[in-house]
């Protein structure tokens, strides 16, 4: 940055001069720009390679990009791109199909100023696999657990390789041993799920579970049916229904506009309500989305179905308000249980460790928080916009069973009115 003066004078042909004009002049201070920052490099879904960041903060017209390859076998170097004008874009893209095996891919970023004054040059490399052939690590550590209607299956995450998805594979159990052929591909999913959930399992079944690994270039470990080859490390699943309701029948969804209406064959077991769960874009991400009482048979998943080309999957479950004692061999506790005790047997005695107890009172806060979450979902004013008179008055002792809130709530008060032939219910203080 300069600071230069100025004097102005014009003067005519016979010389005579005007009055002098000065002025000051300051040049523009030019300062570089800072580089593009959080420069990455990974392999998208499809196994093309991607380079992306972040634009400077800076004021710049563009960002200058080379890319260069070096081949570790032959050890040629490629440019590829050489401080090409890359406008403003924040990613580069090199398809799958161009990529070249045992090969080191190295980005040069830097931001471009309209003075011509560039930034620090950042980069980033990726390297490809040797070749695409060879053991492709699957899973350790699987287990199985005996669910509420599921087998649950966990395992290790895979890190001597890149996996993409894991496949889940199932065969039925085999008193004489098992062959590659009985296994059938169960499930895919992506490789950010360590656990599954089988629920297309039947009432005494007995099966198998393996899990094989796809990387991200779409190479997958040994598979039974392809490959012909089971020997990863197996493990047993098996489920006895220990409830004495039936399953839902009947299941049916019809979308409208962005809503799912789920609906199924009403129940006369001894059961308390429906739960409904709902996975998105596969069948191991569930999530229970809400739950009525027995006397629903429909449920409407209102805005969920919002991705163009997705898979939704719904289940409906029946369920009691109760609880089951659950053993397990296992050392990891089942899902959505509570410890009770460990028992040890030991020289044909048993051993009970109650100590290890979980205590059933520290629960307590949370169960009167959704208590009041569930209070809070209902009206309990009549106003000129209400469709429903909802007001009550909570005394005891009375069981008022005709009056109906929008999740069929039955409320107890002190009066009793039985007998009465006909009354009004209304509310006078704060639920």
């Amino acid at each position: 940055m300069t600071d230069y003066i100025v004097k102005i004078v014009s003067e005519d042909a016979k010389g005579n001069s005007s009055n002098i004009v000065v002025d000051r002049i300051t040049t523009l201070e030019y300062i570089s720009p800072a580089p593009p920052s959080s420069l990455q490099s990974y392999q998208d879904d499809s196994s093309n390679l991607v380079f992306s960041w972040l634009n400077t903060t800076s004021d710049f017209d563009y960002n200058e990009l080379s890319l260069k390859r070096i081949n570790l076998s032959t050890g040629v170097e490629t440019v590829i791109e050489n401080e090409i004008n890359y406008f403003k874009k924040i990613s580069y893209r090199v398809d799958r199909d161009d990529l070249v095996l045992n090969s080191i891919y190295t980005i040069s970023l830097s931001s471009v100023a309209s003075s011509g004054l560039s930034s620090d040059i950042v980069s980033n490399s990726f390297s490809t696999p040797v070749s695409m052939t060879g053991s492709i690590a699957v899973p350790t550590g699987i287990t199985s657990l005996r669910g509420d209607g599921f087998v649950h299956l966990q395992w290790d995450k895979v890190t001597t390789t890149t996996p993409s998805h894991y496949k889940i594979w199932r065969s039925p159990y085999a008193v004489f041993g098992l062959a590659a052929s009985d296994f059938t591909l169960l499930d895919t999913i992506t490789a950010d799920n360590f656990v599954y959930n089988d629920y297309s399992i039947t009432s005494g079944g007995r099966y198998y579970y393996l899990v094989t690994t796809v990387d991200i270039y779409g190479r997958e470990s040994l598979n039974p049916i392809d490959d012909g080859y089971f020997y990863h490390p197996l493990t047993f699943g098996y489920y006895k229904d220990d409830q004495t309701f039936s399953a839902v029948l009947d299941v049916q969804i019809v979308s409208d506009e962005y809503d799912a209406i789920i609906s199924w064959l009403e129940s006369g077991d001894e059961f308390d309500g429906y739960e409904i769960w709902r996975s998105d874009g596969d069948q191991s991400s569930w999530e229970k989305i809400g739950q009525t009482s027995k006397e629903f048979s429909v449920f409407i998943d209102e805005n969920a179905l919002l991705v163009g080309g997705q898979n939704y999957y719904y289940m409906v479950r029946k369920y009691r308000n109760e609880a089951q004692v659950f053993t397990t061999s296992s050392t990891v506790r089942p899902i959505s249980s509570i410890l009770l005790a460990r028992i040890t047997s030991s020289g044909g005695s048993l051993s009970i460790d109650s100590s290890v107890k979980e205590n059933i009172f520290v629960f307590s806060d949370l169960i009167e928080t959704l208590i009041d979450e569930e209070f809070e979902k209902n009206s309990h004013d009549l106003t000129a916009t209400s469709s429903q008179d909802l007001r009550i008055i909570l005394d005891k002792n009375v069981v008022v069973t005709n009056w109906t809130t929008t999740n069929n709530k039955i409320f107890t008060t002190t009066e009793e009115i039985s007998g009465a032939t006909s009354y009004a219910v209304w509310q006078n203080g704060v639920v």
